[in-house]
């Protein structure tokens, strides 16, 4: 019965991921003829073969040669808040950390599980219970233990900092140190979906 729970609560994330690539799609679709290029949302396979594909990848598609680029230049990872089925194998807190099995949004790109070629990416949080500045406070909260802790590559820099808010959507932005000095640009976006 467990199982079948998880599997539930697994599939209706990518049902929410899949909506979000259909809405960001149903866009590039109505393009000028004239344009050469279109904007491509998919599944991102970056690491094929490991439990850290990326939710969405965007990449173009040229009209011209009729192909698209094979990487990514832009990535999405999206993280229900709150995380569902919380136990020994999901964290809480896996928008910023998880655990070995199921890391953190965050984490995945500090430690380039997620973008490793790229310096800017985004993170969207579904948000279906609690607001949105709850959520917000919570997750610089969970940075804050990482900076406290003096966790690998922690720094101020990782609080979520706002860009713009509104009755459904706040967007915020981060800057996260890698561990080898470079760094990446997190867009993130906290979407009420309740």
């Amino acid at each position: 019965m467990k199982k079948k729970l998880l599997e539930r609560e697994n599939e209706i994330e990518k049902l929410l991921n899949q909506e979000l690539i259909k809405f960001f799609t149903g866009y590039t679709f109505d393009y000028n003829p004239y344009l050469q290029y279109k904007f491509i949302f998919m599944k991102d396979d970056e690491n094929k073969g490991t439990n850290y594909k990326p939710d969405i990848g965007v990449t173009i598609w040229n009209n011209q040669h009729k192909n698209c680029q094979t990487h990514s230049f832009f990535q999405i990872e999206c993280k229900r808040l709150p995380i569902p089925n919380v136990s020994s194998t999901r964290s809480e807190k896996e928008y910023v950390i998880g655990i070995a099995e199921n890391t953190g949004g965050i984490e995945r790109f500090k430690n380039k599980k997620h973008g490793e070629h790229l310096e800017e990416s985004s993170l969207i949080g579904f948000i279906q219970n609690e607001t949105i500045n709850n959520w917000f406070t919570r997750i610089n909260e969970w940075i804050k233990i990482e900076v406290d802790n003096k966790n690998a590559n922690w720094t101020n820099e990782d609080y979520l900092v706002s860009v713009s808010d509104s009755t459904i959507l706040n967007r915020y932005s981060s800057l996260c140190h890698r561990e080898d000095s470079q760094v990446i640009t997190i867009h993130h976006f906290l979407i009420n979906i309740q």
